[in-house]
C-alpha cells in the first residue's frame, strides 16, 4: 500500500500542522513521554502527506496516545513509532534525520540516544552479512 492509498479519504493536513505540533509538550507530560521526535516527509519535502513522529514511552507505554495526538493536531494522518520496540535502523534513522520536539530531560535524551547509535554500530556486521546474503540470493535467481 502506497502513502496516497493510505491516507485516501482523510482530509489534508491544517495549514497550520507546524504549530500544532507544539501543543503537544503538554500531553506528552501528562502522559509519561520522555522524548518525541518528527521525522520523514514533514522536515524534509513541502509535498508531505502524514505526520511521522516516534516516542519513547515512560512506565506509561502509549495506550490511547495516538488518538490524543490526532485531537490536537486535527488530523487522523500521524504515523506514531514506539522507540523502546523499534529496530535499530528505524532509531538511528529517526535520531539522524529527525527533530527533537520534547524531551523530560537531558540526561534521559543523552541516555537514549547513545544507546541507539551504539546499538546501530554494534549490529552493522549483521546488516553487512544480511545484505551480502541477499545479493547472493538475487545473483542465483537472476
Amino acid at each position: 500500500m502506497g502513502i496516497a492509498e493510505k491516507w485516501r479519504g482523510l482530509r489534508p493536513l491544517p495549514n497550520n500542522i507546524r504549530e500544532r505540533l507544539g501543543l503537544l509538550a503538554t500531553l506528552f507530560e501528562e502522559a509519561d513521554v520522555l522524548l518525541a521526535y518528527v521525522f520523514g516527509s514533514f522536515l524534509h519535502n513541502e509535498a508531505f502527506a502524514d505526520i511521522d513522529l516516534a516516542v519513547l514511552p515512560g512506565h506509561r507505554g502509549l495506550e490511547d496516545l495516538r488518538e490524543k495526538i490526532c485531537e490536537i493536531l486535527s488530523t487522523q494522518r500521524v504515523d506514531l513509532v514506539n522507540l523502546k520496540t523499534a529496530s535499530p535502523i528505524l532509531r538511528f534513522e529517526v535520531l539522524s534525520t529527525g527533530s527533537l520536539i520534547f524531551k523530560k530531560d537531558e540526561p534521559v535524551e543523552n541516555s537514549f540516544e547513545l544507546s541507539a547509535i551504539r546499538e546501530y554500530r554494534d549490529t552493522a556486521h549483521l546488516r553487512k552479512s544480511q545484505a551480502r546474503m541477499l545479493e547472493q540470493r538475487q545473483k542465483r535467481w537472476s
